[in-house]
């Protein structure tokens, strides 16, 4: 049992939205990923299909310990990806956070980075990561549509 309490590790990596999903990273560092962080394998596939929303994955016991039970989760924004998973005995969150390789995914971590920080006292809570994510995403929405405004208005 961690004895320093909750706890929350994000993995940045960069990835190409287009008809076949890029990842600036190699598939054994990925499948590396997945076992250090605990991810449900499942998710890769939810990832390279590009499939938006938020979903459970269930739960296992760790690897670490058959005592412990560990969630997996994942949610897909139109900036970007977070795949997580909750200890539940440790209170440890660990997971991966995919920006769109644009100015404006790339944006949204240090956004994302920033809500996470700013709600930091919630950070036993499993679903800290797709409050934030959700949160980032109407702010980045907001700012999309702001910016569509601006070229209309300037045509008129």
């Amino acid at each position: 049992m961690n004895s320093i309490g909750p706890s929350l590790k994000l993995v940045k990596v960069d990835f190409e939205s287009a008809a076949r999903q890029t990842l600036y990273s190699t598939a054994d560092d990925i499948l590396h990923l997945f076992r250090c962080l605990e991810l449900d394998t499942r998710m890769l596939y939810m990832m390279y299909r590009d499939i938006m929303g938020f979903h459970r994955m269930g739960f296992r016991r760790s690897t670490r310990s058959p005592n412990e039970v560990v969630f997996n989760y994942f949610i897909n924004t139109e900036p970007l990806k977070v795949l997580w998973s909750f200890n539940t005995i440790d209170l440890a969150t660990r997971g991966i956070v995919l920006t769109r390789v644009t100015p404006g995914g790339r944006a949204c971590y240090y956004d994302l980075c920033q809500i996470l920080d700013q709600f930091s006292r919630l950070v036993a809570h499993p679903l800290l990561p797709a409050f934030a994510a959700v949160l980032d995403m109407v702010a980045w929405s907001d700012k999309t549509i702001n910016k569509q405004e601006e070229v209309v208005s300037q045509t008129d």
